[in-house]
């Protein structure tokens, strides 16, 4: 829900006309009245910001209406890892792109201090794993540059720092689908 605000906001700003909004619920929702709507209003492109495997399925069954209509998910749909997107429900002709907060790991795991300690074993195997190393690189940055010694001295190195230092490096990142594949393409 917070994508698709955030999108509508900055959509309007681009002068971009909003045709219709649907909502979809469940993993395997009824699209026969969605295939319909995209047959009539002849849309450019959907935003299914939804979860993988619902947004699998609508994908799948809106593509044999109009090959030609482009989706723009969000981190929902997954990576080529994680998710029912990556080679999923007949997804191999569909064209799309979605809007991840995290990078693939090897390129998250470039801008963290801590890379060099890290075994293989130690590495981690998703987004929200990479997210919690950012978080512990940023904690042994302020402790080994403020050097606290006490509580109050790490609440004021961290109302100082912490905002620097525990933001995520990476932006955003854009992955595009196509052939059934999530690949990513740069972050911003």
């Amino acid at each position: 829900k917070d994508f698709s605000k955030s999108f509508d906001t900055n959509a309007e700003k681009l002068k971009f006309k909003k045709l219709i909004e649907l909502k979809v619920t469940g993993d395997f929702p009824d699209t026969k009245n969605l295939v319909e709507v995209v047959k009539k209003q002849k849309p450019v492109f959907i935003l299914l910001p939804n979860y993988s495997k619902t947004a699998s399925h609508v994908m799948s069954a809106i593509q044999t209406s109009n090959s030609k209509i482009i989706f723009v998910g969000s981190d929902g749909w997954g990576d080529s890892k994680f998710g029912f997107v990556q080679n999923g429900d007949d997804v191999s002709e569909i064209e799309g792109i979605t809007v991840r907060g995290l990078p693939p790991i090897e390129n998250g795991l470039k801008v963290l201090s801590i890379k060099g300690e890290l075994s293989k074993a130690d590495m981690p195997a998703s987004g929200p794993g990479l997210a919690i190393l950012k978080a512990i690189d940023s904690t042994v940055d302020l402790l080994c540059k403020s050097k606290p010694k006490t509580d109050e001295q790490f609440k004021q190195a961290f109302i100082t720092k912490g905002s620097s230092l525990y933001s995520a490096p990476w932006g955003v990142s854009i992955y595009k689908l196509s052939e059934g594949n999530l690949t990513f393409q740069k972050s911003m």
